[in-house]
């Protein structure tokens, strides 16, 4: 991608690839928008449901899974847990309606689990970490598992 900034030509690599899982509609439209906002990031796929997106998951072998509420949360918790079984480098975020919901998710092992009211603020600010070099596909550390609310 290329921009202009003070006169010069800037080149913007994308690095970061993320696949969606969502029910088509304005949501998804949103997600997609919101996350290719972050000049680092790829949307390199939108799938539906959860065989779907463990197939993706195998053919594109991402960095970022976000699942939305659109998805059934007991589809969402399986997709987490499949995921992180085989691929636990793959940083998961799964948007939620409740904190039971929540809760759920982050036991099967997603890396951070956000409200669905004013989510995201807080989606930008895990991309930036990717964007920033601060968070490097793995969860650093220090930083366990988020259940935001």
């Amino acid at each position: 991608m290329d921009k202009k900034k003070d006169g010069f030509l800037v080149i913007i690599m994308k690095n970061i690839r993320a696949i969606i899982v969502s029910m088509p509609g304005t949501l998804q439209r949103m997600l997609q928008k919101s996350i290719e906002a972050n000049p680092s990031v790829e949307v390199t796929g939108i799938v539906h449901g959860g065989l779907s997106a463990l197939q993706l998951v195998e053919q594109s072998d991402p960095d970022l899974l976000l699942i939305d509420y659109s998805i059934p949360i007991d589809e969402a918790v399986a997709i987490v847990r499949n995921v992180k079984q085989k691929n636990p480098e793959i940083v998961s975020i799964v948007i939620t309606d409740t904190s039971h919901q929540r809760r759920k998710v982050t036991e099967a092992g997603a890396d951070y689990a956000l409200s669905s009211f004013n989510f995201e603020p807080q989606l930008q600010d895990i991309l930036n970490k990717f964007e920033t070099g601060r968070f490097s596909g793995q969860k650093p550390p220090d930083q366990p598992s988020k259940n935001l609310t």
